[in-house]
């Protein structure tokens, strides 16, 4: 796993557009998540998970984060979920 950011003397605000993008630094109306034993799983309605595409990370090394309903996600995506690592003296979100 790669870190997104380092958290030590920063911060990091992640948000969702109304279009389903997970976006960094963004819009903080939008930044209100679901989460399990502290790790981000969807938005706050509990309808939308987080995904990403295979094709798309297999392809380019990249891909967006995504919220949609799980029964209209597109059969080439997968779950993820967005946790904080402790490692030393800072905090890494992964």
């Amino acid at each position: 796993m790669a870190p997104i950011v380092s958290l030590k003397n920063s911060s990091l605000v992640l948000s969702w557009a109304d279009n389903g993008n997970v976006i960094v630094n963004g819009d903080a109306s939008h930044n209100s998540f679901s989460s399990i034993k502290g790790s981000i799983i969807g938005d706050s309605s509990g309808q939308r998970l987080l995904h990403m595409y295979t094709d798309t990370m297999a392809q380019l090394g990249v891909s967006r984060l995504r919220l949609a309903a799980i029964d209209i996600m597109p059969m080439r995506s997968v779950l993820v979920y967005v946790s904080i690592f402790c490692y030393t003296y800072e905090s890494i979100l992964l």
